[in-house]
């Protein structure tokens, strides 16, 4: 019996783990692919559809930042940095906004026009006017 449940309950934990984040953005787009979203936070996709440039903001840490960059962007956050560091020391991009807290990212991207970020769903309920949840299909 105990052989049955562990991995149940080890399953559990994991899906609740990558549940609770959601993508926020400035911008027009309310609904991406999963793919939309790798080639965003990897620099590869550089303006929306309305031409806008494309503002990539990331938490410092922790376990939103984790779970976000592991499940849509497919890289841990050593290999998420390392990435984004060897695109600046070649000379083809900059470091995305990274912020200590959900609500100072928050204030970035509400202030900001076309920055994307994520956040935890419990801040779902309470996004500035101007920042929209994107769908992630």
């Amino acid at each position: 019996m105990k052989t049955k449940l562990l991995p149940i309950l080890l399953l559990l934990v994991f899906a609740s783990a990558f549940a609770g984040e959601i993508m926020v953005a400035n911008t027009v787009n309310p609904e991406m692919s999963a793919a939309d979203v790798e080639k965003i936070f990897l620099g590869k996709t550089k303006k929306w559809s309305d031409g806008t440039n494309v503002i990539i903001t990331t938490l410092k840490g922790g376990a939103v930042h984790e779970a976000f960059l592991t499940t849509f962007v497919k890289k841990q956050p050593m290999q998420f940095d390392n990435y984004w560091k060897q695109l600046v020391f070649t000379g083809q991009g900059k470091m995305p906004n990274s912020f200590a807290t959900e609500e100072e990212m928050l204030t970035f991207i509400s202030a900001n026009k076309g920055a994307v970020g994520y956040v935890s769903d419990a801040r779902a309920g309470s996004l500035p006017g101007n920042v929209k949840a994107i769908t992630i299909k």
